[in-house]
This record gives structure tokens, sequence and C-alpha cells, in this order.
């Protein structure tokens, strides 16, 4: 009998070592990475995101509004990217950022603009006597009074720079074809 229970339970580990080998590795959310997951709910400020079924992430708070308004726009059923801030929270939920997550994709657009040399397009949010100031997912960018094109350069006589503030300020809000000259990570430009 006991040669027969070996047998038995030896086909079994045989069988459960084949079905380990041929099955996917699971591999668990870590925080500083993007992951792709399904909202299976929302509420109010909070959206339940299944990770594959391997775990739940939840998107609370401001970690919820990105430069885009995803949250507005998302059902359940909607698959989405999100950055990992937590592996686990105290209910077992991963916690999720689409704030975090719009900021590294323009990074990487930032990035890899600069590394290519290709032209994009970026939105003055302000204007100071040196140039024009915009952000983008956090992430701050300067574009100085001599780098603007011949049509925007604020051409004042005597070089008055209230005027010349004044002329930067009537850019805010438009949209200019840009080449990435410098980018500092570290600092968030």
């Amino acid at each position: 009998m006991a040669t027969q229970m070996t047998k038995i339970f030896g086909d079994e580990n045989a069988v459960m070592e084949a079905l380990m080998k041929e099955s996917p590795e699971i591999v668990f959310p870590q925080p500083g990475t993007l992951i792709e997951g399904t909202v299976t709910d929302i509420h109010k400020n909070k959206i339940l995101v299944d990770l594959g079924g391997i775990t739940t992430g939840i998107i609370a708070g401001k970690e919820a509004h990105d430069s885009h308004n995803t949250m507005k726009e998302l059902k359940p059923g909607d698959n989405i990217s999100a950055y990992i801030i937590e592996s686990e929270n105290p209910d077992g939920l991963v916690v999720l950022s689409l704030r975090r997550a719009s900021q590294e994709k323009s990074w990487k657009m930032f990035v890899d603009a600069y590394e290519e040399g290709e032209i994009i397009q970026a939105t003055a949010n302000e204007a100071n006597k040196g140039g024009l100031l915009l952000e983008v997912d956090g992430i701050k960018g300067f574009i100085p009074v001599s780098q603007l094109a011949p049509m925007h350069y604020p051409r004042v006589n005597g070089a008055d720079s209230n005027l010349i503030l004044k002329r930067l300020q009537e850019l805010v809000g438009k949209a200019f074809d840009v080449k990435v000259i410098n980018v500092d990570h570290d600092n968030g430009k």
C-alpha cells in the first residue's frame, strides 16, 4: 500500500511541478513603477483597480486627479495606467496614483524630445521679465526671451522691462512649438 501511495503522490507532484512551470510568473507591484489595470469601481474621490487578478489597487484623494482630468471620463471596465506609490496599505490594497502616472509619461515625452531633438507643443502658464514659464504635470519649464521666435520677441523701444513683461503676458495661454534644450529630472525642470 505504501508503494501505491508514493506512486500516486509522486504523480501529483510531477503534475503540479509541470503546471507551475507552464503558468506565468506572478509579479507583485513594485513602488516607483507604472502598472496597467482595469477599473472595477468608482466612488466620489476613490477608484478601485484590478491589477491582473493578483491584487487590487486604490487611487484616492489628490492622486486621482491628473492634468488630463482622467477621473471624469473613467467608468468600470476601463483600462488605465497608474503609478505605484505603496505596495500595500493597511487595508491590503496597492496605493496608486493617476497624477504621478501622468507626470511619468510627461517626463518620458520631454526626455524623448530632448534626446531625439524633436519639436513638441507647450503652453505658457505665466510670464516674467526674463521669459515664459510653463508647467506640465508638476514639471516646470522656462522659455527665455532670447529663445523666442522673432514673431514673438517683445521688441520695445528703450528696453522698458514693464512693457516687455506686458508683451510677454499676452503670450500666456498660447501654444508654442518648442525644442527641449535641457532636462533636469532631479529638480523637476
